[in-house]
């Protein structure tokens, strides 16, 4: 697991003084393997309890386990941006499609594809870029014989929403975790007792507490260069892992799918 990135996915959620040790723990580099709790304290300005708060909230039980993940860390993140730009856009893919798979679980898969396999309708929601990795969802189950309904317009995931029940799964695609239209949305979905599951950057983001399933991705994207290929693509990653875990599961019953959806198709090619 990429350590900086479980960071970042934590950061919106912690408190100011956490996320003082947070940010100097992402700007340390290796130098934090040299440096004891005491440590940590003086230099954040913060005390020894809000250093081992910081490291229970993302999961280790002391800060020598933390250092420890730090010292196997293996993943160099850094990509050169001399590199003439095709090389540069392959390398930078690449390493979100790495940082994405550090970051999904089996078990947060596992959980999500049983959700899957429980309902009778899934609903596909985003807005902007992620509307479009909504509608590249939807497309991407119906090759399965999943039908599904991708949705990216917000009125219409108001509305759609309010009839849900349980009977219903959303998948929600949001990088920020807080896009407040999918928010208000899965409001509304829980309410009427709808599951839901969140692709998403952040694991304690608005949305997230809203779910009953988070699915982590790396894309890297700020309020300026929103609506990135990366994020699409790391956003279609989790898709894909899911489709590809349902598939193991029902493998008679999907290629028995396949078979009628690319015979449906056969026809369309001049």
């Amino acid at each position: 697991m990429n350590i900086k990135l479980l960071i970042n996915s934590y950061i919106p959620s912690l408190t100011k003084s956490e996320k003082k040790v947070a940010e100097y723990i992402l700007d340390s580099n290796d130098e934090i393997l040299y440096y004891t709790l005491q440590d940590i304290s003086k230099k954040t300005g913060v005390g020894e309890a809000t250093v081992m708060r910081f490291c229970n909230k993302i999961g280790f039980e002391k800060f020598a386990n933390l250092k420890l993940l730090i010292a196997k860390e293996t993943i160099d993140n850094t990509i050169d941006e001399n590199l003439d730009t095709t090389t540069f856009v392959k390398e930078s893919l690449n390493q979100t499609i790495n940082n994405t798979s550090s970051l999904l679980s089996t078990e947060s898969l596992n959980k999500a594809v049983n959700l899957i396999e429980q309902t009778k309708r899934i609903w596909f929601f985003g807005v902007g870029s992620s509307g479009l990795s909504a509608l590249q969802a939807e497309a991407n189950f119906a090759r399965i014989g999943i039908l599904s309904k991708a949705i990216s317009d917000p009125h219409f995931q108001a509305m759609s929403s309010s009839c849900f029940n349980k009977d219903d799964l959303v998948i929600a695609f949001s990088i920020s975790g807080s896009t407040k239209d999918i928010y208000d949305s899965l409001i509304i979905a829980k309410d009427a007792n709808a599951k839901i599951i969140v692709i998403t950057n952040y694991i304690e983001s608005p949305l997230s507490l809203l779910a009953d399933c988070t699915l982590l991705t790396a894309a890297k994207e700020n309020l300026l260069k929103g609506g990135s290929v990366s994020g699409s693509i790391s956003q279609l990653m989790v898709i894909d892992a899911l489709k590809s875990e349902y598939i193991k599961r029902n493998e008679k019953i999907v290629k028995q799918r396949q078979e009628k959806t690319a015979k449906s198709i056969l026809n369309k090619s001049l």
